[in-house]
């Protein structure tokens, strides 16, 4: 049908950056214009969600992955959606984790643990990051010579193959 047609990665794209627009919290931003040759021009407009509200946000969610559903190129929008992913964890852009877990299991709801291991994968990397900054942190030697160089240092410990490559 209309979403698996002549671009079947651009539905998936699309929902994908919706999707990122809801963990971001960014439910007020303006509507994003994109174009397809072959049909003209799509529009994309952000879900008007109220910041902070985890109700809204988890209506939006649902509805997504309704349209999810549908999607043949489930493939591509895992892709996009764990480029986005790793975008709002690394740069500490999400809105609530606790949203980014309940996506995730709505992802493995619907497609199985082997689709979803990939993305839990990459939450267990961000908590072991976490405990590590916070050892590292409380040590009085690396707060001395932190203090020293007038650095912020922060560090993020990755698996590789669970994070999409640049």
């Amino acid at each position: 049908g209309f979403l698996n047609s002549a671009a079947p990665n651009q539905a998936a794209k699309l929902l994908a950056r919706y999707m990122d627009i809801l963990l971001r919290g960014d439910g007020t931003a303006p509507a994003t214009q994109l174009t397809q040759p072959s049909q003209g021009d799509l529009q994309f407009s952000p879900p008007r969600v109220n910041k902070g509200n985890k109700e809204d946000t988890e209506v939006h969610i649902k509805q997504a992955l309704q349209i999810f559903r549908y999607l043949a190129a489930k493939d591509a929008f895992e892709a996009f959606f764990k480029k986005d992913l790793a975008r709002r964890l690394l740069l500490q852009r999400s809105a609530c984790r606790e949203m980014e877990h309940y996506a995730s299991s709505l992802l493995r709801e619907e497609c199985g643990a082997a689709y979803t291991a990939g993305i839990e994968g990459m939450f267990q990397d961000m908590e072991i990051s976490k405990v590590l900054a916070e050892v590292f942190d409380s040590s009085a030697e690396a707060k001395d010579i932190l203090e020293d160089l007038g650095v912020d240092f922060r560090v993020s410990v990755l698996t590789t193959g669970r994070w999409p490559s640049p």
